[in-house]
């Protein structure tokens, strides 16, 4: 396994760095991604967790399978406000995170033992709440907003929590 790199001037002064990951490095991250079968939707709150991804999961596990889990969906969004005082003009810029309940109803049966009532999974129904709310202001005293705060989501993520254990289930971004 190896991974080298090389990094090229170009226009501007710019530079961009290019990193070659050999083939089994670049297989073991898609055979990763490949075998998760959640699938979330971040615009609606709706998908699907499966009893796999539950039972795999490292800081999960089988002992995380419960009828009542919490799920959340987490986003870390940069925020940025311009702010004056006077003549004098600031931009204040802040990384946050804020979260949104979902909604989940567990799945019990399966094709091939109906009626067991074993956990198969977890169908996300959609969200139950609104984002936490981000600070209204992010100038310091004596400065006034100018205009509206912008904001960008930098990444975001879905938790499952289930008997008092908690692990990230699906990444997006």
């Amino acid at each position: 396994m190896s991974i080298s790199g090389h990094v090229w001037p170009i226009q501007w002064g710019r530079t961009v760095a290019i990193t070659v990951v050999s083939g089994a490095v670049f297989l073991a991250l898609m055979t990763e991604a490949a075998f998760a079968s959640v699938t979330f939707d971040p615009a609606t709150g709706k998908g699907f967790i499966g009893r796999g991804d539950i039972v795999s999961n490292p800081d999960l596990g089988k002992t995380a399978l419960t009828f009542t889990p919490v799920v959340e969906y987490w986003q870390t969004v940069l925020v940025v406000q311009e702010c004056q005082k006077d003549t004098l003009r600031t931009t204040v810029t802040v990384s946050m995170q804020r979260k949104r309940d979902v909604r989940t109803a567990v799945e019990t049966e399966t094709r091939k033992a109906p009626g067991n009532k074993n956990i198969t999974g977890y169908t996300l129904k959609g969200y139950s709440s609104s984002f936490s709310t981000l600070p209204a202001v992010l100038c310091p005293d004596n400065f006034v907003p100018v205009g509206t705060p912008t904001t960008t989501v930098l990444a975001q993520y879905l938790t499952f929590t289930g008997n008092g254990l908690t692990g990230v289930v699906w990444r997006g971004l």
